[in-house]
């Protein structure tokens, strides 16, 4: 079982090398490890690999040979062995304290055929530790001899943003690191107001860098905002390809409530902006947000009972989140075939997609209270819709309550939007070809609820179709 401290994670994160190169090499997703039993450890494995994802970058809380993370990376790695799937260590410096505890199990674990190398290789990243040392003269001399002890050469992309005037002259600072990876830019400042922008001006500093110095930058990708216009429509932009300086995030939200630790931080939109962003920019390596972390909300797969018991995570992730994979596959598979536009991408011969919203109002009473940074959410119905490619004049409506809210011109490929307006009652979404007629209803398996919710749960429901 495990408790995930604050920010200990995560998202879905970018890895941008030097030039882009064409199509993206892999994709990854975040995995955090937990007690499992060796039947879910194979569905995650089984699951992860259908949905086109070549590899799990395993958060490793905790090495207690006594403990869940033992076994379960006995369970996950065999399984990986068994049916072709890669796992890599994202080591969470947040919760582990020396390198008794993690430097082993990398060792051990990284001549495993199914651990993920580049160039033969093993991938290693982190969560935070840009100022433990450990006892050594430095961050750097410490993995320097640290690697050397244990006689490892990993592809090093740590996550190093809480360093002391990050990310200035990281890789002079740091030239142990193959790249850089960012973990709080993927979001925006907590208690941001609904709408505000993801800045990429940190991210763009370290790419330059990373450039500069024959580098890589990973960037953590989450699905967050977009600054809204006059209009509570948000249709977005996604046949025209944003341009490589504009580096906001993909994923999900945010959104947590554990003792001491009750906050939400934005995530309606940004899930498109960041698609767009990825086709445009082509970067090697994409990091999708998290497969499994029910703590912080943004799963989108399976997670499983005996990971949170004794927890309260039951009490708000209760709502299945695998139709967003809907979306997420045929994302990845024009990911790695070089796609460029997202009129381009291919989700097949009949239309599919996903549908999210809150299952209350921002207004609700919550009087138990409001997590904080809840004036970020939106009362709003996000939509990703697949029509087949060569699909003209197709349109999304959309509907709170009975009353239609907004309507969306969609044509062929991949089509996103928010639209505002969202009210107590039950959410649908139809989609029409361009002769009128309705190809898709989707219906909302739960109405927002105009009832005081005491957990003020800001969870999001989704509709895979």
């Amino acid at each position: 079982m495990f408790l995930k401290p604050l920010f200990a994670w995560l998202q879905v994160l970018l890895l941008l090398a030097n030039p882009a190169t064409g199509a993206i090499q892999a994709v990854f997703a975040h995995y955090l490890v937990g007690t499992i039993t060796s039947d879910h450890a194979s569905q995650d494995i089984r699951d992860g690999k259908a949905a086109g994802f070549d590899a799990f970058a395993l958060d490793l809380l905790s090495s207690d040979p006594n403990g869940y993370a033992a076994p379960a990376l006995v369970d996950l790695f065999q399984a990986a062995d068994d049916q072709g799937f890669n796992l890599f260590f994202s080591l969470d410096l947040g919760s582990l304290s020396d390198p008794s505890q993690f430097m082993p199990i990398v060792q051990n674990y990284s001549t495993r055929n199914s651990y993920y190398k580049v160039g033969g290789r093993p991938f290693l990243s982190t969560f935070s530790g840009g100022t433990q040392s450990f006892g050594s003269s430095s961050v750097n001399d410490f993995w320097t001899s640290a690697f050397q002890q244990y006689n490892l050469d990993p592809y090093f992309v740590p996550n190093f943003d809480n360093a002391p005037n990050y990310p200035s002259n990281f890789f002079t600072t740091f030239p142990i690191a193959d790249g850089a990876f960012s973990w709080e830019t993927a979001w925006p400042a907590p208690g941001s107001p609904a709408g505000t922008n993801v800045s990429s001006a940190v991210d763009d500093q370290v790419i330059q860098e990373a450039h500069a110095a024959s580098k890589v930058y990973m960037m953590l990708s989450l699905s967050h905002i977009l600054s809204p216009p006059l209009f509570p429509i948000l249709p977005m932009p996604l046949h025209r390809p944003l341009t490589p300086a504009q580096k906001p995030a993909w994923s999900s939200l945010q959104y947590k409530n554990l003792p001491n630790n009750f906050y939400y931080r934005i995530g309606e939109s940004v899930f498109a902006q960041r698609i767009s962003q990825l086709l445009s920019s082509q970067p090697d390596y994409v990091e999708l947000i998290t497969w499994n972390d029910s703590g912080e909300s943004h799963y989108v797969g399976d997670y499983w009972p005996e990971a949170i018991t004794g927890t309260n995570i039951p009490n708000y992730a209760v709502y299945d989140h695998t139709g967003w994979q809907k979306v997420i596959t045929p994302v990845i598979a024009a990911l790695k075939a070089g796609v460029a536009e997202t009129g381009m991408i291919d989700g097949g011969s009949s239309v599919t997609g996903a549908v999210w919203y809150h299952p209350i109002l921002t207004s609700n009473p919550c009087s138990n209270g409001k997590p904080s940074g809840i004036e970020g959410a939106e009362d709003a119905v996000n939509f990703a819709v697949l029509m087949p490619l060569g699909t003209e004049g197709g349109t999304v409506n959309v509907y709170s309550n009975g009353a239609q809210i907004g309507s969306v011109a969609a044509g062929a490929g991949l089509n996103m939007g928010k639209v505002l307006g969202l009210g107590v009652g039950g959410v649908d979404v139809d989609v029409l070809d361009g002769g009128g007629n309705v190809l898709v209803s989707v219906n909302g398996t739960v109405p927002v609820s105009g009832e005081d919710d005491p957990q003020c749960n800001f969870n999001f429901v989704v509709q895979g179709f």
